[in-house]
């Protein structure tokens, strides 16, 4: 054994929620994916880059892959992935989740966050609500309890349609305007 193996520590990390943009980005791939209580973002020009190398220098360097860390209310104990990026022409529109602790269990919610266009690394706006959180009965109650985790969009025309698990038992949809929530995000 080397010495420098010798000297690593072992540590286990709850890495989820991995996301690939749809594109490469200025020749490269970028991916988001969620070591709590952020959300981190790497880029690489090629898969064959993703080595043991790789991660010990990314975790020598950890803070410098932020990209989303809780900051309002609604997702102040943790946040994670949701669905793929969505290009606009204002940016990257991210849909997470986020979460809060309250005395009744945890709330899964729905976030919005815009990224730079050609810098996926920086985070432009951010809606300061939730876009949606559980309401109905079949979102508060089920497997797990009050649960919106959205994990899939399409846009069809000017309408942005996130498929999304409620209370871990259901799959449903909500709509919204994207011009209306673009504009809502504009810096």
């Amino acid at each position: 054994m080397y010495s420098s193996q010798k000297s690593r520590k072992k540590a286990l990390l709850w890495d989820k929620n991995i996301i690939l943009f749809p594109r490469k980005i200025n020749g490269k791939f970028y991916f988001l994916h969620r070591i709590k209580p952020d959300i981190q973002i790497v880029s690489i020009y090629d898969l064959s880059e993703l080595t043991h190398t790789f991660w010990d220098n990314f975790f020598l360097r950890f803070s410098d892959y932020i990209l989303i860390s809780p900051k309002y209310e609604h997702e102040v104990s943790y946040v994670g992935g949701g669905c793929p990026p969505i290009e606009t022409q204002l940016g990257w529109l991210v849909i997470y989740h986020g979460v809060h602790d309250t005395i009744d269990g945890y709330v899964y919610c729905a976030c919005v966050s815009l990224l730079d266009l050609d810098n996926p690394e920086k985070e432009i706006a951010r809606l300061p609500y939730p876009l949606f959180e559980p309401e109905y009965e079949w979102e508060l109650h089920g497997i797990v309890n009050n649960v919106c985790f959205p994990t899939g969009a399409i846009v069809n025309n000017d309408t942005l349609y996130i498929y999304y698990g409620a209370a871990d038992e259901h799959i449903a949809c909500a709509s919204v305007n994207l011009s209306e929530l673009l504009r809502e995000l504009k810096p």
